[in-house]
C-alpha cells in the first residue's frame, strides 16, 4: 500500500456536472433518509430482480434503504453514460462484483459501491479499479472474538498495542480497509481476502470520514492524480421538482 490518506469528509455538496477525466477518482457520501420523500418513484427504475432483492430483507425499512441505495446508484450512472437510469444494465464478473455491461460501458467506467446503517458510499473512476466499503461501528459488535479470526495476525496485534479506547475504531478502520481492498481486486460483496496481504505497489488507501459513528475506507488502484469527494444533492440529479426531471 503506498499510502493511507488519513480522514477525508465530504464537506462539498455534489454538483450535477458527472464527468470522469482520465485518472480521477469522486467519491459521493449519500444519507438514504434525503432520498426517503422518493422512494415511489425510485422503486419505479429499478429491475424486477433488485425489487426481488429487497423484498428478501427482513425489516420493510431495510428493503427499503436498499431501493433507496439502489436507485441513487442508477440515477448517477445514468448522468455518467448519458441515459435513462432505468435503461442502465449490469453484468457481474466471475466472482460477483457488479459492473455495467460493455455495450453501455465504452469509456470504461468503474464504480463501486457499500451501505451500512443510513449511510452509502459510491466510487466512480474511469478505468482505475477501485474499491469502497462502509460501516456503522456497532458497539455491540463483539471484536476481541473476531479480530483474529477475520483479521491477519499483524493487524490483530496491531489492536491489542493500542489504548483499549482506541480499539474499536482501529478494529472498524483495518475491517473497511480490508473488504475495501478484497473489493478492488474484484471480489463481490462477500469479503474473502480479509487475511491476505495487501500488494503495497499496486494500491493507495483513503481513511474516510462519512459521518459521527462510521468507518470508511476507499482503496484505489494506482495511477489516480486526481480525487474529489462529495456530499449526495438531491437537486444535482434532479429530484428537487419530482419524478418528471429524472
Amino acid at each position: 500500500m503506498r499510502s493511507f490518506e488519513t480522514f477525508y469528509s465530504f464537506s462539498d455538496p455534489l454538483t450535477s456536472r458527472f464527468v470522469l477525466e482520465t485518472g480521477e477518482v469522486q467519491v459521493i457520501r449519500l444519507n438514504v433518509e434525503v432520498l426517503r420523500p422518493f422512494l415511489r418513484e425510485l422503486h419505479g427504475i429499478l429491475t424486477t430482480d433488485e425489487l426481488n432483492r429487497a423484498s428478501l430483507y427482513r425489516y420493510p425499512k431495510d428493503g427499503d434503504g436498499f431501493i433507496l441505495v439502489r436507485g441513487a446508484l442508477r440515477l448517477m450512472l445514468g448522468r455518467y453514460v448519458g441515459c435513462h437510469p432505468q435503461e442502465i444494465r449490469f453484468e457481474t464478473n466471475s466472482q460477483g462484483k457488479p459492473r455495467l455491461t460493455s455495450g453501455q460501458n465504452p469509456d470504461g467506467l468503474e464504480f463501486n459501491i457499500s451501505f451500512s446503517g443510513a449511510i452509502a458510499v459510491y466510487g466512480f473512476s474511469k478505468g482505475i479499479a477501485l474499491g469502497i466499503d462502509v460501516e456503522q461501528r456497532d458497539k455491540n459488535v463483539d471484536f476481541h472474538s473476531v479480530k483474529d479470526r477475520f483479521l491477519e495476525k499483524q493487524d490483530s496485534d496491531f489492536l491489542e498495542e493500542l489504548p483499549e479506547p482506541l480499539r474499536r475504531d482501529g478494529f472498524f478502520a483495518l475491517w473497511t480497509l480490508r473488504e475495501a481492498a478484497a473489493k478492488a481486486e474484484g471480489e463481490g460483496i462477500f469479503l474473502k481476502s480479509t487475511k491476505l496481504p495487501l500488494p503495497l505497489d499496486k494500491w493507495t488507501a483513503f481513511s474516510l470520514f462519512p459521518g459521527l459513528g462510521y468507518s470508511a475506507t476507499l482503496v484505489m488502484e494506482h495511477p489516480g492524480n486526481r480525487v474529489t469527494f462529495w456530499s449526495w444533492s438531491n437537486e444535482a440529479v434532479g429530484l428537487s421538482h419530482g419524478p418528471e426531471n429524472l
